[in-house]
């Protein structure tokens, strides 16, 4: 058994099957090493940086993960004490390796639980100019992660291999690979990609053969939140004009294409996560992918309120931009993770019941200590709604029974 005052372990059991949309591993120092080929050996290297350990990209130290080697980390759930996150604790068997993470899963009731790279986030955008040294860390990883996580370790718990939009060969290549292997998810970038196209939103037309292939596969698009650096040059060049020129005009003047007048009518001021949907909904790539299946995890959730109202109002004043109802497109294709927020009965009621999942972000110190209290902020819905929100959505997304 864990320690309690670290985890506030509980012997929970709840009269349905859990679904985690949301747990993480640590990965351990070879992840990216032990697969890269051999053209990029030393791409990717821990070094000494004073007293600390750091990861270097490209000989370019990365400080978006405090401690890279996660021996020690922050406590699960410590950062609603310990806001800093000055505390810390060993790494423990269980944050690295799939076997003592399965019992640790049943010692707190979950049944299933996804299982997204903590260090893998920071790859893409740590070398925006290199495409295929991207392509082939992550391959690296995915080698990594087959071989010491599965891709569905006792149909229970399901890492989340990661492709690399940069180039669109490279990536069908990749999601053939890992859909060989038996992904039912991969994780994606919600960052324009960069490449020899340019920076340039995933969401148009010549990304297609990928989501095509998504589709085909039945694979889980997964989008989790990623520090973007970018961003204020991102919002441009999603809409493919980095100079900006009459971005924020009201649609309707003559400033774009039809794509780029519905991707700038459904933009939000603020939030990445939002016009990144905005993109994906108004340059039509959810319109050509109607089975196209996306789990938006850990972006938080003070952004889904006005990204609806936006979206409801830009089809309310211009619906003529649009090929469908923007909001009806969001409740076919698009799933949320209702994380922490502080109406979440509100939230659910807005974003509807089956488009809805909960993911508690164990280990990470601002998740949750006690994984299925979330199931108190709930009591009030349906049972069966109680059974769709903690994991029956997730289970019918990834086909599993």
């Amino acid at each position: 058994m864990v320690d309690e005052e670290l985890f506030w372990v509980h012997d929970r059991k709840l009269a349905y099957p859990v679904f985690d949309v949301d747990n993480h591993m640590y990965e351990n120092t070879d992840a990216f090493t032990k697969y890269l080929p051999d053209p990029y050996q030393g791409l990717i290297k821990y070094i000494e940086e004073g007293d600390r350990i750091r990861i270097a990209i490209k000989d370019r130290i990365d400080r978006g993960v405090p401690n890279p080697t996660f021996s020690r980390v922050a406590p699960p759930g410590g950062q609603a004490d310990d806001p800093l996150n000055r505390r810390s604790i060993a790494g423990l068997d269980a944050f690295f390796d799939v076997e003592p993470r399965f019992q640790l899963m049943q010692e707190f009731g979950i049944d299933r639980a996804l299982m997204w790279p903590t260090l893998g986030s920071v790859i893409e955008q740590a070398m925006p100019e290199d495409p295929l040294a991207v392509a082939a860390a992550m391959h690296a990883l995915n080698q990594w992660m087959l071989e010491h996580w599965t891709f569905a370790f006792k149909n229970a718990v399901f890492p989340t291999p990661m492709v690399s939009l940069m180039t669109v060969e490279g990536a069908v290549r990749e999601l053939e690979w890992v859909a060989e292997r038996g992904a039912r998810v991969v994780y994606l970038s919600s960052s324009p990609a960069s490449g020899p196209g340019g920076r340039r939103s995933i969401a148009l037309a010549e990304f297609d053969p990928f989501w095509t292939l998504m589709e085909e596969t039945g694979i889980v698009a997964g989008f989790h939140q990623v520090v973007n650096r970018r961003y204020p040059i991102d919002v441009l060049e999603l809409d493919g004009t980095p100079e900006g020129a009459g971005f924020f005009s009201p649609p309707g003047f003559g400033q774009g294409t039809p794509a780029t007048e519905a991707f700038r009518a459904l933009c939000t001021p603020r939030w990445q996560i939002a016009d990144f949907l905005a993109s994906l909904v108004g340059h039509g790539c959810l319109t050509r992918h109607p089975r196209l299946k996306i789990a938006v995890v850990e972006f938080f959730t003070d952004w889904i309120r006005p990204m609806v109202n936006q979206f409801q109002d830009a089809y309310d004043k211009s619906p003529s931009l649009f090929e469908e109802d923007p909001m009806a497109v969001l409740r076919r294709n698009v799933f949320f993770h209702v994380f922490h927020d502080p109406e979440p009965l509100e939230l659910i009621r807005i974003l509807g019941t089956e488009n809805s999942m909960w993911g508690s972000d164990f280990p990470h110190p601002e998740g949750m200590r006690d994984p299925l209290a979330f199931t108190e902020d709930i009591t009030t819905l349906p049972t069966e709604d109680q059974v769709l929100v903690m994991g029956g959505n997730l289970s019918r997304l990834l086909g599993v029974a």
